[in-house]
């Protein structure tokens, strides 16, 4: 028997019987983790997918993904032989194969799936266009404090209605303003809420 336990940047896993280090893992800060048949699937805050196998007396990471999903604090769901992961960015829902000896994981969605998702996505992009809306709306009406109070507030919120793409008009309305610190604050954030969608040129 084992515990695991996700503390900083690290998955720790501990032998109940004598508390030796069955191993370490980085990448897996605030983590989730479910059994899907002898194997474990963690799923780390920042959308890092693993794969661990007890082998002996010794558990091992026999794959790991970067989902590119965005923070995930959801924990996923296995169903019918599908793991379904929502991230801030997306709702994903992944195929398990053991194809050549190897592990691989593959994003396949069948009609119906697709079409749930593609309804969830909806509601997120809705949900940012409501989320600007309001904060340009405050600032018309109660000024750039209120405006940056809402932006505050729905940033905090889990999961936030302001993806990466909300927090990009935002800035360019507040350079507009000549809001310039307001809107690199806005710019800055926004790199380290979605460090995946800050990569992209």
């Amino acid at each position: 028997e084992i515990t695991l336990a996700s503390t900083g940047d690290l998955l720790v896993a501990l032998s109940n019987r004598d508390g030796a280090v069955l191993g370490r893992w980085r990448g897996f800060a605030e983590c989730n983790l479910i059994s899907v048949g002898d194997q474990l699937l963690t799923l780390g805050g920042q959308g890092r997918l693993g794969l661990l196998e007890q082998q002996a007396s010794q558990l091992l990471q026999s794959a790991s993904f970067d989902l590119k999903a965005g923070r995930c604090w959801t924990p996923p769901t296995w169903i019918d032989g599908r793991l379904y992961v929502r991230g801030e960015q997306k709702l994903l829902c992944l195929s398990f194969a053991d194809a050549a000896g190897g592990t691989s994981w593959e994003n396949t969605l069948d009609r119906p799936r697709a079409l749930a998702i593609e309804s969830a996505q909806a509601k997120d992009r809705d949900a940012a266009e409501q989320a600007v809306a309001r904060i340009f709306s405050t600032f018309e009406s109660k000024g750039p404090a209120a405006a940056l109070s809402l932006y505050v507030r729905l940033r905090a919120q889990r999961p936030s209605p302001l993806d990466f793409e909300a927090r990009q008009r935002l800035a360019d309305e507040a350079d507009a303003q000549g809001l310039t610190a307001l809107a690199e604050q806005i710019r800055q954030q926004a790199t380290e809420d979605f460090p995946d969608m800050a990569e992209v040129p």
